[in-house]
């Protein structure tokens, strides 16, 4: 017996998505109006080539690239700054979530900046402000949740080329 592995999908605005067999490289196209309503999240799908795969539907309205970027981050602290380096663990247009290499002091809403060299040709880096928005722990190492405060024309330019270009 074939032991099941979990898929992540992210289904995109045409609500159409790929389901890719991890065992044969073969692709089965969904459309999410076939779906009955009570449809299970995540639900079954077995491969022609026989493989069962649980498949866990993403409805994220902004693409959220999965990433592995060393990274610096500061902390604001009332008049103090904190410093350390982070892994850029994922990456959209509108936010994205990275872990610190070090336990920090870290609240909700708290500004931090994080600059990091996107891995495209050019490795592009970036400074960019956020705000903590979610605190996380994935095997006891902090997962912070971020927002972008405000991107300026070049780094929107920079994030459209990454992700579209």
């Amino acid at each position: 017996m074939i032991k099941e592995q979990l898929l992540e999908v992210n289904v995109s605005t045409p609500e159409i998505f790929l389901v890719l067999c991890p065992h044969c490289n073969r692709s089965r196209e969904f459309n999410q109006h076939e779906l009955q309503p009570d449809w299970p999240n995540p639900f079954t799908f077995e491969c022609s080539c026989g493989t069962p795969s649980r498949v866990l539907l993403n409805f994220r309205k902004v693409y959220r690239k999965n990433l592995k970027l060393a990274g610096k981050f500061t902390l604001s602290s009332g008049t103090r700054k904190i410093e350390g380096n982070c892994i850029v663990l994922d990456l959209s247009r509108t936010g994205m979530r990275v872990r610190p290499v070090s336990s920090q002091n870290v609240v909700k809403g708290q500004f931090i900046d994080v600059h990091f060299a996107l891995d495209d040709q050019s490795r592009t880096e970036l400074d960019l402000r956020c705000t903590v928005c979610r605190i996380a722990s994935d095997q006891g190492r902090l997962i912070l949740g971020l927002e972008f405060v405000l991107l300026n024309p070049f780094q929107q330019e920079v994030l459209g080329f990454y992700f579209f270009g």
